[in-house]
């Protein structure tokens, strides 16, 4: 690998691990699933601004759509909502090593899904991940077992999702999925933060606003 090529993917490693302590800012203010839509608010104009200033969007074809709406409904919306309703119960430390678990799904869904194969030393690091996060987080903890789970379910539906993202991966720019991944979401995303602000109370102090911002235009 080109060493170039590691600045822009530690980058994204650094923005997406951060998220989880920007969102621990925001949740003290905005409920969690309130807060993923207003994400979602942010980051749909400033997705479309890039792919627009670089000649990024493609017509999507006619069979493309239910895999493309599929990516939304699981990934974008079912796993990021049960992402942010754990979050919001754990700390961001814990939050963001849970939800680096991916590598222990996704090969054994690609197996699964897409045939595959799952090697001795894949099974090694899936092995390693395992071991790692129970040692950090521990067997008998004081980690919020709900919280926990919903931070599983939520890296199962991502890593389906990934699995999913690969069969339209060649054909859109990646912005471009995740563009209309999104506005597949928000709709649902949009109903369920309106339930929720029905029993919970919500508040924009400056540091909420800057937490929002970060989360849909670097994180997003």
């Amino acid at each position: 690998m080109n060493k170039r090529h590691l600045v822009p993917l530690f980058t994204a490693f650094v923005l997406w691990g951060s998220q989880y302590v920007i969102s621990k800012v925001a949740l003290r203010t905005i409920p969690p699933v309130t807060l993923l839509a207003l994400r979602y608010l942010v980051s749909i104009p400033a997705l479309f601004i890039v792919l627009k200033l670089r000649h990024a969007l493609t017509p999507v074809k006619k069979g493309d759509g239910p895999i493309l709406f599929a990516i939304g409904f699981t990934g974008y919306f079912a796993s990021f909502c049960l992402q942010m309703l754990g979050i919001h119960r754990l700390t961001g430390s814990l939050s963001s090593l849970l939800g680096a678990m991916n590598p222990i799904f996704i090969p054994i869904l690609a197996a699964l899904f897409l045939h595959e194969r799952i090697t001795p030393a894949k099974i090694a690091c899936v092995a390693l991940s395992m071991l790692g996060v129970v040692i950090i987080v521990g067997v008998g903890g004081s980690a919020d077992a709900v919280g926990v789970l919903l931070m599983l379910a939520s890296v199962f539906l991502w890593s389906t999702a990934s699995i999913i993202i690969r069969r339209v991966s060649g054909r859109y720019d990646p912005m471009q999925i995740a563009l209309i991944a999104i506005l597949c979401a928000l709709p649902f995303t949009g109903a369920w933060s309106l339930i929720e602000l029905q029993s919970a109370s919500c508040a924009f102090p400056m540091e909420s606003i800057l937490a929002v911002l970060y989360m849909g235009i670097f994180g997003t």
